[in-house]
C-alpha cells in the first residue's frame, strides 16, 4: 500500500460518517439538514432518540441503513465553542470509534467552513493533522481507509486540500505500509486558476452579489509578478508636486479633480500589466474616478501598489467604501473592475492592511463579503490612548506627538548614464519597487535635463535605504559594463581553444572570458578540483590536466594561447554558446535571465492567435481540447535546437526534400507527464504502455487517438523526424544507416515507408515538449 496520501475522483461506499450537529437540533447545519431530508422519518426520530441526553462532551451514534453505510457519528460542533481545537478533538475520537468497532472506511465531511466560517487552509491543515496523528498512533492495527470528502463542488476548498494534500507527501511522513489515507471529492468540475508561487497573499475576501463573483486581496512583495491587467504607478508626481520641497498629506487631497486631470496610460509600455499612471495627490478621493476610468476602457483587474507606512486604516476603510460604491454603481453590467490587490513592501504592513479590511468588512456586512483567504499573524506596533479633562488637551497631546514624528524630506542624488537613460517602462516598475520597500517617492528629470539628477521625497532613513539600493544597482551595472570591456579585450590578448585531432576550435567570448578568469584563479591558488557549471554544453573543465569534459562525458584536450598584437581567425565552437539560439517570441517571461538560467515553467495558453493556431493544427481529429498549456524548458529548448541543426545539416546533404522537423502527439500516463516537462523525454524509461513494437524509442503518432492508447495525457510535441526508415527489428535500437552515407544513422523509424503513422526516435535531444493538452478525449 502506497506510503502517499491520495487524490481520487470518485465516490467510495464507506462503513461510517461523520456527521456535524447541534444537540438541541438534529437537522441544524447543512451536512445535517442533508443527511436528514435523506433519511427521512426513521431517521430523524432514532436521531432525537439518540440526541436526549447527549451533551457538548459527548458523540452520538445512529444506524446507518438508511444511507448504505453501518453507523453514523454526530459530533456537537454547532453547540460547542466551535473551535478548531474542539473539531480536532471530536475527529479524532470519531476514527478511535470507528476502529474499535473494526470500521473499514470513514467518511468526513468539511465541517466549519459555512457554520462558522473557518478558513479552507486552516480547515484542510487540521484534518491532515487529526488523520496523521491518528494513523501514527494506529501503526499496529488493522487496515483503515479514511476518505476526506469535499462537499458542494466548492473549488476553493478542493484547491486548500490539495495544496495541503501536496505538502504533506513532499514532507514525507512514515505511515505504516498497512495505512492509506485518501481525498474523495464530489462530481467536481470547476477549474480553477493556479496561483503564482511567487504570489504572497495574506488576505482574499469576495463578494457574490453580482453577475459575476468581485474579490478585494492584500498581498506583499513586489509588482514584477501579477496577473493583474493593470498595475497602478501612484509615483507619478504631477508637474504641480514635482517641484515640492516638502510632500504631506499627498493621499488626503480633498477633491477628487486632480486624479481626473493625471490619469494616464504609459504609452511606452506594451507588456501586462499596463502602467496607469496617476498622482498620488488626492488618491483616496479620487479613487472612485480612478476605478471609474479604468473600467472605461476594458480592465478588469487591478494591482495597487500602497506605501508601507502613510495610509492609515480610515484610509483604507475608504478604499473599500470606494470600491463598494463603484459595485453599486454598475450593479448591472455584466462586465466590470472584479479584482483589486492592494500591495505592500513588507509582510507586517500587509497583515495590519488586512485586519483594517477585516473589521470593516465586520463592520459593514450590506454586500455580505467572505473572508476566503486569510492569515493571522501578530503585528508590531502601538496604539496611544490619550485620556484629558477636556478636548483641548487632547488636541495639544497630539499635537505634541506630531511634532516628533519624523516628517517628509527631499534629497537629490546626481547619478549616472545608466539610470537616467533607463527605458520609461523599467524606470516606473523599478520607482514602485523603491516606493513598496523603502516608502519612498523617486522621480526623474526628463531625458533632455543636463541636471541627471534624482529626486527623492520620504522620511531620511527611508531616504538612506533608497539611495543604497540605487547606489547598490548602479555598481552591479557598472560591473557588468567593465566585464563585457574586459571580455572585449581579452578575446583579442587570450584564446581558449579545445583540440579535437589536429583541429583547434575557440571558444566564444564569453566563454573564452569565463575560462580565463577561472584559470588565473587556479594559477594563485593551485587548487586542482575541476570547476563546474560553465554551460549547458560544458560540465567540467580541470586545469591541471588540461581537460574539459561535456555534458555526454566526452573529454577533449584544451590549450591557452596568448597572442602578441595579432588577432587569432578561426570558426568558434558555437554549439558551447547559450547566445545562439533566440527564445520563442511567444514565450511569456520578464527578461531573458529568467528564462535562460531560471527553472522551468508550464504556462496557460491565452493568446488567442496561439490558441487558433493550435486549434487549427488539432483540427477535427477526434478530440476536444478545453485548454492548452506552454512548457518553456530552456535547457530541454537549446538542445532540441542544437540537434536540429546536425540534423539539418545530414538532411541538406543527403535527402533535402524531407521535412527536418514534425509536430506529433505524444501519449503517456498522468504522472509523467511533470517529469518529461522537466527533464525531458528519457529513451530508457519507455514501453511500459506496449512494448517497442517499431524498435527501442519514445514513440510519437500523427494522430492524437493513436497517441492515446500509450496513456490517457496527451502532449503536442516537435520532433526532429528527418531522414526515417522503416523499422525492421523489435525492442531494439534501429541500426540502418542513410543511403549514400558511409555510416550516419537513420534519425527515426516508422511503422511505414509510405504515408507513416508512428515516428520513433532513439536520442533524447531529438523532441521537445511543447504544449501538454486538456480535455476530453
Amino acid at each position: 500500500m502506497p506510503k502517499q496520501f491520495a487524490l481520487l475522483e470518485q465516490k467510495l461506499q464507506v462503513d461510517a460518517i461523520v456527521n456535524s450537529v447541534h444537540f438541541k437540533q438534529h437537522h441544524e447545519g447543512n451536512i445535517a439538514s442533508s443527511l436528514s431530508k435523506s433519511g427521512g422519518k426513521a431517521y430523524q426520530t432514532e436521531c432525537k432518540s439518540a440526541f436526549k441526553k447527549m451533551t457538548n462532551d459527548d458523540i452520538a451514534i445512529t444506524d446507518g441503513k438508511y444511507f448504505g453505510c453501518k453507523k453514523v457519528y454526530h459530533i456537537p460542533f454547532l453547540s460547542s465553542d466551535r473551535s478548531l481545537q474542539s473539531l480536532k478533538a471530536k475527529l479524532l475520537e470519531c476514527l478511535r470509534l470507528a476502529s474499535k468497532a473494526q470500521m473499514n472506511s470513514i467518511a468526513i465531511p468539511v465541517i466549519g467552513i459555512d457554520e462558522n466560517h473557518l478558513h479552507y487552509n486552516q480547515i484542510a491543515r487540521e484534518t491532515f493533522r487529526v488523520i496523521i496523528n491518528f494513523a501514527q498512533e494506529n501503526q499496529s492495527s488493522q487496515k483503515l481507509i479514511l476518505i476526506q470528502i469535499v462537499i458542494d463542488n466548492n473549488a476553493r476548498c478542493h484547491q486548500a486540500f490539495q495544496k495541503v494534500l501536496k505538502a504533506v507527501n513532499e514532507q514525507q511522513l512514515s505511515l505504516d505500509e498497512n495505512t492509506e489515507i485518501s481525498l474523495i471529492t464530489q462530481n467536481f468540475n470547476q477549474t480553477t486558476k493556479e496561483q503564482s508561487p511567487l504570489s504572497n497573499a495574506v488576505f482574499i475576501a469576495e463578494c457574490d452579489n453580482y453577475q459575476e463573483s468581485c474579490k478585494v486581496c492584500v498581498e506583499y512583495g513586489t509588482t514584477l509578478h501579477t496577473e493583474s491587467q493593470v498595475l497602478i504607478d501612484i509615483t507619478n508626481l504631477c508637474s504641480q508636486h514635482l517641484i515640492s520641497s516638502k510632500l504631506t498629506e499627498n493621499f488626503r487631497f480633498p477633491t477628487s479633480d486632480h486624479t481626473s486631470e493625471t490619469i494616464q496610460f504609459d504609452p511606452s509600455c506594451t507588456e501586462t500589466p499596463q502602467l496607469c499612471q496617476v498622482c498620488p495627490y488626492g488618491l483616496i478621493a479620487g479613487f472612485g474616478v480612478l476605478l471609474t476610468c479604468l473600467n472605461a476602457s476594458g480592465r478588469k483587474s487591478i494591482l495597487c501598489p500602497l506605501l508601507n507606512v502613510d495610509f492609515s486604516r480610515e484610509d483604507i476603510h475608504k478604499l473599500i467604501l470606494k470600491y463598494e460604491l463603484f459595485l453599486n454603481q454598475h450593479k448591472s453590467h455584466k462586465s466590470k473592475i472584479n479584482c483589486i490587490r492592494f500591495l505592500m513592501g513588507q509582510k507586517q504592513r500587509a497583515l495590519e492592511t488586512a485586519t483594517w479590511i477585516r473589521q470593516y468588512i465586520r463592520q459593514n456586512p450590506k454586500l455580505q463579503w467572505k473572508i476566503t483567504h486569510d492569515i493571522h499573524e501578530d503585528v508590531d506596533g502601538i496604539k496611544i490612548l490619550i485620556a484629558a479633562y477636556d478636548q483641548e488637551t487632547i488636541f495639544k497631546i497630539q499635537s505634541k506627538i506630531e511634532e516628533c514624528v519624523p516628517s517628509w524630506t527631499t534629497q537629490i542624488l546626481p547619478v549616472d548614464n545608466y539610470i537616467c537613460n533607463m527605458e520609461n517602462d523599467h524606470w516606473h516598475r523599478y520607482a514602485l519597487e523603491l516606493w513598496c520597500k523603502y516608502n519612498t517617492f523617486i522621480s526623474r528629470k526628463p531625458k533632455q535635463d543636463s541636471s541627471r539628477n534624482l529626486l527623492l521625497y520620504g522620511f531620511n532613513n527611508d531616504i538612506t535605504n533608497a539611495i543604497s539600493e540605487i547606489r547598490q544597482l548602479t555598481k552591479l551595472k557598472l560591473e557588468q559594463f567593465a566585464i563585457k570591456e574586459e571580455q572585449e579585450l581579452n578575446v583579442n590578448s587570450v584564446a581558449w581553444v579545445l583540440k579535437v585531432g589536429n583541429i583547434s576550435y575557440p571558444f566564444d567570448q564569453k566563454l573564452n572570458y569565463q575560462i580565463e578568469k577561472n584559470y588565473k584563479n587556479f594559477e594563485k591558488t593551485k587548487n586542482c578540483q575541476r570547476i563546474n557549471n560553465f554551460s549547458f554544453y560544458i560540465r567540467a573543465i580541470d586545469y591541471k590536466n588540461m581537460k574539459i569534459e561535456t555534458r555526454y562525458d566526452w573529454q577533449y584536450s584544451i590549450d591557452r594561447i596568448i597572442y602578441q598584437g595579432l588577432n587569432y581567425v578561426g570558426r568558434y565552437l558555437k554549439c558551447v554558446s547559450v547566445e545562439d539560439i533566440d527564445v520563442p517570441d511567444y514565450w511569456q517571461y520578464d527578461s531573458i535571465d529568467e528564462v535562460k538560467y531560471g527553472p522551468p515553467r508550464i504556462m496557460d495558453v491565452v493568446n488567442e492567435k496561439e490558441r487558433k493556431e493550435l486549434f487549427d493544427l488539432i483540427g477535427s481529429r477526434g478530440i476536444k481540447v478545453t485548454k492548452f498549456q506552454r512548457v518553456q524548458n530552456w535547457n530541454l529548448y537549446y538542445h532540441f535546437q542544437q540537434r536540429k541543426k546536425e540534423i539539418e545539416a545530414s538532411v541538406i546533404k543527403y535527402k533535402a526534400s524531407v521535412p527536418v522537423e514534425r509536430r506529433l502527439f505524444h501519449g503517456t500516463k498522468s504522472q509523467n507527464v511533470e517529469n518529461i516537462c522537466r527533464a525531458g523525454f528519457d529513451i530508457n524509461n519507455c514501453g511500459n504502455a506496449l512494448g517497442f513494437l517499431y524498435g527501442k524509442g519514445v514513440y510519437f503518432a500523427n494522430q492524437p487517438k493513436k497517441a492515446l492508447r500509450y496513456g490517457n495525457k496527451l502532449l503536442l510535441v516537435r520532433v526532429l523526424t528527418g531522414i526515417y526508415a522503416q523499422s525492421n527489428c523489435r525492442d531494439k535500437p534501429n541500426l540502418q544507416t542513410i543511403p549514400g552515407s558511409p555510416a550516419k544513422r537513420v534519425h527515426s523509424s516508422v511503422d511505414q515507408f509510405r504515408n507513416p503513422t508512428i515516428f520513433v526516435i532513439s536520442n533524447d535531444n531529438a523532441a521537445y515538449p511543447e504544449y501538454i493538452l486538456h480535455g476530453y478525449y
